[in-house]
């Protein structure tokens, strides 16, 4: 599968329009053009990579890692899967979903918009907006520490249909992914770089045992990209499912222009 390349020009008002960054924004540096490019996920079998090869970095993430006091962003400790309309199936489609929301003093999101790109004056756009935005519903937050409950922030999710080889019993289903929290403050570092994060989608969609394959050089986007990959789901057709755990391999790129 190719991947997709997301740029975002310096002055707009959305810096890097990714995961986590507040909607009403800053402009970025106005020296530099950031492009943040998010490939695709490279499904592997087992014999492709080894669970017990070694990784560049010996980093592990749980979905569930513990809460950061210091983190002046949400942080994801739970995700929910959506229920897609049985029409989509069938199409194959793909679609980005733009999302606005804020996070109460339990770390429930709240006042959450969602709008779908890609899928203009579809027949299945409503529906999709509103699946999107179902499933964050069910999503969860560290409680606001460093940052106030007031503040309104902004995400993107990108849903791919994924066929999957019957010797994993998977059959169709989509990745529901998030896109990794690059800032204004990322920009101004001139953090750049690639990262390979490498673990298992456990039957029920969950990605387990992520570990960083191929480091950046730059111990902060290796550690965004793992809290991103800790966040998707596999959205199952309904009927189907994974009858044994399933190795992927995903890139995140991060260049500044």
């Amino acid at each position: 599968m190719k991947g997709n390349v997301l740029r975002a020009p310096a002055m707009r008002p959305v810096v890097m329009r990714s995961s986590m960054t507040r909607a009403p924004g800053r402009a970025a540096h106005p020296a530099a053009m950031v492009a943040a490019s998010f490939a695709a996920a490279t499904l592997l079998n087992a014999c492709a990579v080894r669970q017990d090869a070694a990784p560049v970095v010996g980093v592990d993430v749980k979905p569930s890692a513990p809460c950061d006091d210091r983190a002046a962003v949400p942080q994801m400790i739970e995700t929910r899967a959506a229920t897609l309309p049985s029409s989509v199936w069938d199409r194959k489609l793909g679609w980005d979903v733009r999302l606005t929301f804020r996070v109460d003093e339990s770390g429930v999101p709240y006042t959450i918009r969602a709008s779908v790109r890609g899928l203009d004056g579809d027949e299945d756009s409503d529906a999709i907006q509103r699946a999107s935005a179902a499933a964050f519903a069910g999503y969860r937050f560290c409680r606001p520490v460093a940052y106030r409950v007031s503040t309104q922030w902004s995400a993107r999710m990108r849903f791919r249909y994924v066929k999957v080889g019957a010797v994993f019993g998977g059959g169709e289903m989509y990745r529901q992914l998030f896109l990794p929290a690059y800032t204004r403050d990322d920009v101004l570092e001139q953090r750049a770089g690639r990262v390979v994060v490498r673990g298992i989608f456990e039957q029920d969609g969950r990605p387990t045992t992520l570990q960083v394959m191929t480091s950046s050089g730059d111990p902060v986007l290796d550690r965004k990209s793992l809290e991103a990959m800790a966040s998707d789901q596999i959205v199952f057709r309904p009927g189907t499912m994974l009858t044994r755990p399933l190795f992927f391999a995903q890139p995140y790129v991060y260049e500044i222009r």
